[in-house]
């Protein structure tokens, strides 16, 4: 079998075999962690496509077979063993080969494994909601739920077995088990096509990577080193720059230019456009047609049944609690950029006219966009106006409020974001985050050689996480820099789920570890300097590195309940509503002096701390623009929970008309050709539809955890950590979320401790 075997630890046998994984270019490792040497690994740097195909086909073949086995069992094998412990020990044994197809489609240097990768995962995709509708199985487990569970076996079984059983016929049902004949058959032809489309709009939007070439006076305001990068050579003035976030991110936030602000933007919201656009309003409709198949209102009922939220009446109430509390915060800030971007055009001999300005007005109205938004969530307003407000939101929010965000920042915290990176070399943010994980939980994560030929990259470091007992508790692989075809945003994905492994009678006979992969897209160090981060980008790494520790640090019985997971079709683990929640509580880390201290140094005397002005000024950035941000957070959230309520109808219009129309229409205003937002949203096919709500509810409920416990002199408190790691990350998903966090603190979440951090001391309305 393909390295079903590898990872695999037996109760017996524990530490007898060293695991360990290894980068290449060892030396890059300056600071002082011992090494292990690795004996096995499953060879991760695979160029054969026909490799790729195999391990598809095996999957398939072994999915089939136990749930054939299923459907054959007669009415008296219908028992717990029979018919849980056969996905229970296939989760277990074949997890590492259903989550490398997705790995590498978005990591692999290699085109034509991605393309294969892509290929694969959309035939497996298709096969997997064939069985997951199998009438034949559900059946089965419906009898003996019936007639056997409850008054024979539901007393003894384990309780992570009992959830599983629960969610299985959960999810048979809303996956239309429960329809007759007709309504199945088109339910099941429908999960398919959404599929097949979802996976399709997120391949486009990763191929799509078109060059630019400005001068040096369109580039004014950037880096040195930034434009040393990008220089096209050949004495000329020309720099080459892509759409990837170390080129474009840089450049909203710094060029002078506005015009070169302005192109980068509208190339930015215009990929994929006329392929995306089609695909997006087609997966929405789909939805809608699938949720009424099954007795929903529209698809954010359907999704936030399974949800920590529960109902999409319940998102929504906390939606507008929210904006209600946020929304003259977020006035404050847009006013203070508007003075800003009157100034700069003041220094320029130009003239600014607040009132009638094409700048002004779209900057002005996110505020207004942000009230009829509601209003249209709430059905207080027209939808036919809905997607005038989108466009003009987004568009020019990016386009001239990004860079005076920034340039507000610099001004009142006094903060040069330059001067400030060279504080942070990545490795030095790598050892510090390890440090303070370590500390806080009672680990020791070890650097690892011996097995340089089987990682994809050379850009990979990889890791053996172990606890105070020298015991393996799991491995993780960093690929932190971009390269051409590679996932572009950041990520941690699950390579494999740690869990029990039962033997053919259901006994526990020994312990798989967990392995993932952590992917972001940090700039490349150049010949004078290393990778330097911004303050953004260290607390991307910490907040990805929580995901790490989240699935690292799980340990249920199961396989179903280990490890968030973002790339790949296969495996529950939590909701997504609460799946954030740790990662956005290590972010705090982030803002603390002492914290600060451990990961920070500048890169040519790493003794050399960030000065306390910097410090201060850090921290008090993060209330600066505040109310902008969560604003275009709930933008997004409720954006999604609107073109999911069952409101949107592409049969009258798609989104760029709407746009057109509207836009001239109502504000005398031709929008700017070539864009749609919707068709770059890849959160809306990535597993995200009707939830982006969560980044917010998740914040809301880590900042109510972190400054509960964590708070007051407790930062690197190991009896906090580990109470965390008892109440919260042990169990995975094997306990729904509110109930880890209500153990944790002691009763359920508040919003006071966020109302705080933003500046309003607000009491959260029942």
């Amino acid at each position: 079998m393909l390295y079903r075997n590898h990872f695999v630890r037996n109760l017996s046998d524990i530490g007898s075999r060293s695991r360990c994984l290894q980068r290449r270019n060892n030396n890059k490792y300056w600071f002082s962690l011992s090494f292990r040497t690795a004996t096995t690994l499953p060879d991760l740097n695979i160029e054969r496509s026909d490799h790729i195909c195999q391990i598809k086909e095996t999957l398939q073949a072994q999915i089939q077979k136990y749930h054939d086995k299923i459907a054959s069992l007669s009415r008296s094998e219908l028992n717990a063993k029979n018919l849980l412990l056969l996905p229970i020990r296939h989760s277990q044994q074949y997890s590492y080969q259903s989550h490398l197809l997705s790995l590498l489609q978005n990591v692999s240097p290699h085109k034509h494994i991605r393309d294969t990768c892509v290929q694969m995962n959309q035939e497996l995709s298709k096969f997997c909601i064939d069985m997951s509708m199998r009438r034949d199985v559900y059946n089965q487990y419906k009898i003996y739920y019936d007639e056997i569970y409850k008054q024979q076996e539901e007393s003894a079984m384990d309780n992570e077995w009992k959830r599983l059983l629960h969610m299985l016929l959960r999810d048979y049902r809303r996956n239309g088990l429960g329809l007759n004949e007709k309504d199945y058959d088109k339910m099941k032809e429908l999960s398919k096509r959404i599929s097949e489309l979802s996976i399709i709009f997120n391949n486009n939007l990763s191929l799509w990577n078109p060059k630019f070439t400005f001068t040096r006076e369109q580039l004014k305001g950037m880096d040195e080193d930034w434009l040393h990068i990008r220089y096209n050579g050949k004495e000329s003035d020309d720099y080459k720059v892509t759409l990837q976030y170390p080129d474009y991110m840089p450049i909203m936030d710094k060029c002078e230019v506005e015009s070169t602000r302005a192109k980068m933007e509208l190339e930015f919201h215009s990929r994929c456009k006329v392929e995306n656009s089609r695909i997006i309003e087609e997966v929405i409709a789909l939805r809608q047609m699938r949720s009424e198949l099954l007795g929903y209102a529209n698809h954010s009922d359907y999704i936030c049944e399974i949800r920590m939220a529960k109902t999409s009446q319940r998102v929504s109430q906390f939606l507008q609690n929210l904006w209600n509390r946020i929304q003259d915060l977020s006035q404050r800030d847009l006013e203070v950029l508007l003075q800003l971007k009157k100034a700069d055009k003041a220094k320029c001999g130009e003239t600014f006219d607040g009132e009638f300005g094409v700048e002004f007005t779209h900057i002005y109205n996110i505020y207004l966009y942000m009230y009829i938004m509601k209003l249209c969530l709430f059905n207080q307003f027209p939808k036919k106006n809905i997607y005038t407000y989108i466009y003009f939101f987004f568009f020019f929010c990016g386009l001239f409020a990004r860079y005076y965000m920034n340039q507000r920042v610099e001004k009142d915290c006094k903060i040069d974001n330059e001067k400030l990176r060279e504080y942070f070399p990545l490795e030095l943010v790598i050892r510090g985050c390890f440090d303070i994980f370590q500390q806080l939980f009672g680990l020791k994560i070890v650097p690892v050689q011996g097995v340089s030929s089987k990682l994809w990259h050379e850009d990979v470091q990889a890791f053996e996480l172990i606890d105070g007992k020298k015991e393996t508790v799991g491995y993780f692989m960093l690929d932190l820099h971009p390269r051409e075809g590679k996932f572009s945003h950041a990520c941690m994905t699950t390579l494999q789920q740690g869990c029990s492994i039962y033997d053919h009678d259901g006994q526990r006979t020994g312990s798989q570890v967990p392995m993932n992969v952590m992917i972001c897209n940090f700039p490349k160090p150049t010949p004078n300097k290393p990778c330097l981060l911004s303050h953004n980008e260290v607390t991307t790494f910490f907040h990805e590195f929580g995901h790490v520790m989240h699935q690292l640090c799980g340990q249920p019985n199961l396989a179903r309940f280990s490890g968030p997971n973002f790339l790949t079709i296969f495996f529950f683990f939590q909701s997504e509503d609460f799946v954030e929640t740790p990662s956005q509580m290590f972010e705090n880390w982030c803002w603390d002096k002492e914290s600060l201290d451990m990961m920070s140094g500048h890169y040519k005397d790493n003794n050399k701390k960030i000065p306390d002005e910097l410090i201060k000024g850090i921290q008090q950035s993060r209330k600066i623009n505040s109310g902008l941000h969560h604003t275009r957070q709930l933008y997004f959230g409720m954006l999604d929970q609107y073109i999911h309520s069952g409101k949107f109808d592409i049969h009258q219009e798609n989104t760029e008309q709407l746009c057109a129309r509207l836009s001239e229409s109502i504000w005398g205003v031709k929008a700017t050709e070539n864009t749609n937002f919707l068709a770059t949203f890849s959160h809306l096919v990535g597993g995200y539809d009707a939830t982006y709500y969560g980044y917010l509810w998740s914040e809301v409920i880590s900042f109510d955890m972190f400054r509960t416990k964590f708070g007051k002199g407790k930062l690197l408190d190991q009896t906090v950590g580990l109470l965390f790691r008892d109440k919260v990350l042990k169990w995975g998903g094997s306990k729904d979320g509110m109930e880890l966090v209500t153990n944790f603190l002691g009763r359920e979440p508040k919003m006071d401790a966020f109302l705080k951090e933003k500046g309003l001391e607000l009491e959260m309305e029942e």
